[in-house]
């Protein structure tokens, strides 16, 4: 019989009843835990960027067209996936589809899978377990489980909850057994079984359905399963689906009506679909790019890349497996300072050099954890001094003292840097007490006056201190009724000094009594604190990064919605380019004629700036 839509149809019914974790809202009502993208027609089409979930099946237009009208298919389709590839399988087979999987690298536990008009005449090992566990499900005395939990307990726990008695017997596998199989569901090894019960009567319905079986002596032991029927003939290889596909059409691109702004390049898998949160560009013009957290995975370590290709010419890979990466800056000496927190491993700061012909070598390695108990969110250092947050005091020192030194590299080649064996100690003389405490502390540094920014009381105070003088000249309070939670995402100078930009995540209430989470900017005067520009915060609300020019006489902010807006000072808009379709601008870094974007799906997009 022809393979059908409906076919797969029960295919995707299957895999919307299977949870997956996700760490955004879920909007696919239809599919709660898969994201499915049918027919798809554009060339740069990214499941990542354009879906709400972590796993996803998307499939092409030609891919689409290969079923008649009537709902059969009429030649090899190719459909695109990510998530728990056993999963995927059974529920292909479950539904009587013979799928060819293939497994690529791209996304983690991804790859395509082919279906083929044939497929569901064929039988393989997996549909020959599977009739032989609905036949033993038949008998109200065994439970039969396929598929059962990642692990031999949670087989166990699943066993449990089907159970009539302790006593009943049973019989299952789980995901990890699962591997045995490969991509057409033939057996390319040996197959464990868990069970208990009755050995014989599970040994002989495994033997009666085709399968070579070694009877466990004690129930500690697995039934060891091995295939003897040969791989089924006539289904489509991923070549074979690939021969019917045709080009896709490319995206309109993206265009900014008053010409300021252009897209150079993008790319989707900078951030492995983790948002960017640290941009910034190198005195050579080298782009210094870093995602951070999410439910998807560990950050990625920092990276600097060529932004002529967008390829890595190294990689800061030694800061610390599983570090947070809190705060990253290319500063105008060509020095790298990086700021760091491991779990159960304290926080620490370190300043890099660059060697000509490639690779780095440490100048100064501190670790700052004994200064508060909280962790440091961030790090400045100006003039040659840096300036570190702690709980309760920031501390200021000079970098006069070598740190840990390294041969000079190879090209291509990082170095891996040494911990200094005894760092040398904080100048006393400049450390500065601010009152309050507050672990999540965000600063920045005047560039026009020994002045330094810190916030407190969760982002809700901007302080400002003379650093030479360590006396405190002025004070805000940002507090306003409709914010019930604050998170500091940022904080800078603008280039002439002339304003302090605190950037704020606040919870607001809507008329329906819902919250909503939102970006706030500030915007105070450095010299005396007021918020003087009132109705441009309100412009700028929705706005996650914001950036001056280099002149500092434009404002450059990625908003909510994906765009890049460009304002004067007074708050006349400039420009506006959308820079992602989906996804909000969480990252912006400008360069002379080039300005960095990153996005919270992590997507890198690289605009240029038309001459004035």
């Amino acid at each position: 019989m022809p393979t059908t839509r409906g076919q797969l149809d029960a295919l995707l019914t299957a895999l919307r009843n299977h949870p997956v974790r996700s760490d955004r809202p879920i909007s696919n009502e239809g599919f709660q835990f898969w994201d499915l993208f049918p027919a798809v027609d554009e060339a740069d089409f990214s499941p990542a960027l354009a879906g709400q979930a972590d796993s996803w099946i998307w499939w092409s237009r030609w891919a689409d067209e290969a079923f008649s009208p009537e709902g059969t298919l009429l030649r090899p389709a190719l459909f695109h996936w990510r998530g728990a590839w056993p999963k995927i399988q059974l529920a292909a087979v479950q539904a009587g589809l013979v799928p060819r999987l293939e497994f690529t690298e791209r996304y983690g536990a991804s790859g395509v899978m082919v279906l083929c008009p044939s497929g569901r005449d064929q039988e393989t090992d997996l549909s020959a377990l599977l009739a032989c566990f609905e036949a033993l499900e038949r008998d109200d005395e065994v439970v039969a489980l396929p598929l059962a939990g990642w692990t031999q307990s949670d087989g166990w726990s699943d066993v449990a909850g089907a159970q009539r008695d302790p006593r009943q017997t049973a019989i299952f596998w789980h995901a990890q057994s699962h591997e045995a199989f490969d991509g057409l569901g033939m057996l390319s090894g040996t197959m464990h079984l868990y069970w208990r019960g009755d050995r014989r009567r599970l040994a002989d319905a495994l033997r009666s359905h085709g399968f070579i079986v070694e009877t466990p002596t004690s129930v500690d032991v697995s039934f060891q399963l091995r295939s003897r029927r040969p791989a089924p003939r006539d289904i489509a290889t991923v070549a074979d689906a690939r021969a019917f596909e045709r080009p896709l059409a490319a995206r309109a691109p993206l265009a900014d009506a008053s010409g300021l702004l252009s897209v150079e390049r993008r790319d989707p898998a900078i951030g492995d679909g983790q948002p960017i949160e640290h941009l910034d560009w190198t005195a050579d013009g080298a782009l210094l790019v870093c995602n951070g957290y999410s439910a998807r995975g560990l950050p990625t370590p920092p990276q600097l890349l060529d932004p002529d290709a967008l390829t890595c010419r190294e990689r800061l890979d030694d800061v610390g497996h599983g570090a947070m990466v809190l705060t990253l800056r290319a500063l105008t000496s060509g020095r790298l300072l990086i700021g760091w927190s491991v779990y159960d491993d304290g926080t620490c700061f370190r300043l890099d050099e660059r060697v000509p012909g490639g690779g780095l070598h440490t100048v100064l390695r501190y670790p700052v954890s004994h200064l508060g108990r909280g962790d440091v969110f961030d790090v400045c250092e100006r003039d040659g001094v840096i300036v570190v947050p702690g709980q309760s005091t920031y501390q200021l020192r000079g970098l006069g003292e070598p740190g840990t030194r390294a041969k000079p590299a190879r090209p291509g080649v990082v170095v891996r840097r040494k911990r200094p064996s005894a760092p040398g100690p904080w100048d006393t003389r400049h450390q500065r007490p601010y009152p309050g405490s507050n672990a999540y502390v965000s600063l920045a540094l005047s560039p026009i006056a020994p002045h330094v920014a810190i916030t407190e009381d969760g982002g809700r105070v901007v302080r400002v201190y003379d650093r030479e003088r360590g006396a405190p000249l002025w004070h805000e309070d940002t507090s306003d009724q409709l914010s019930r939670a604050h998170g500091v995402r940022g904080l800078r100078y603008s280039p002439d000094g002339a304003w302090v930009v605190l950037m704020r995540r606040r919870t607001i209430e809507r008329q329906d009594g819902s919250f909503v989470a939102a970006m706030q900017p500030v915007l105070l005067d450095a010299s005396t604190g007021a918020r003087r520009w009132r109705a441009l915060e309100t412009t700028l609300a929705g706005a996650h990064a914001i950036t001056f020019s280099p002149a500092g006489d434009r404002i450059f902010a990625g908003m909510e919605d994906g765009a890049v807006l460009v304002l004067t000072r007074a708050g006349e808009r400039v420009a506006r380019l959308k820079a992602f379709r989906v996804g909000a601008v969480s990252a912006l870094a400008i360069h002379e004629d080039r300005v960095a974007a990153g996005s919270d799906r992590g997507e890198l997009c690289l605009l240029r700036l038309a001459s004035a």
